[in-house]
């Protein structure tokens, strides 16, 4: 019987991985507001770095899915940003005004991201195998010995 292969987070990768996502998207987003940009302009840089972080994960993704899922998720994965933005304003209503675009935008990315990086191989660990599901080639108890 074949089994499914479970994964597990690397923690450390991870947790690195989400700092500098969120340090580059909060950082990129501000040095946009202060060369002149809008709000828009902050949501959009924030959409840019999920696309890039998306796509580094899918082109480094664990294999189960085709190439033209993996090709395809990255543009879904606009589109699922912008569907989970609809909600999320309710969320940041309690924001300052002024950081409320960058906020929504940030938290609505983050399920997105989340999501790719379980399927990328940089961001998991395989777990072992239950005993039962090992294939063992011989059983070393029956074995006479060689003469």
């Amino acid at each position: 019987m074949k089994h499914k292969q479970t994964y597990r987070w690397a923690r450390a990768r991870t947790w690195l991985a989400l700092i500098i996502y969120w340090l580059v998207s909060m950082l990129g987003a501000g040095v946009v507001t202060r060369s002149g940009g809008t709000g828009s302009s902050e949501s959009h840089w924030i959409a840019f770095v999920m696309l890039v972080f998306t796509t580094v994960c899918m082109i480094t993704h664990r294999g189960q899915w085709p190439i033209s899922w993996r090709v395809g998720f990255v543009p879904a994965a606009s589109i699922l940003h912008a569907l989970i933005s609809v909600p999320m304003v309710v969320v940041v209503l309690f924001v300052r005004p002024e950081l409320q675009d960058r906020a929504v935008s940030f938290l609505s990315s983050l399920p997105v991201v989340l999501f790719a990086m379980r399927h990328s191989r940089l961001f998991v660990i395989p777990e072992a195998e239950p005993a039962e599901a090992q294939d063992t080639p011989h059983d070393s108890a029956n074995m006479s010995p060689k003469q």
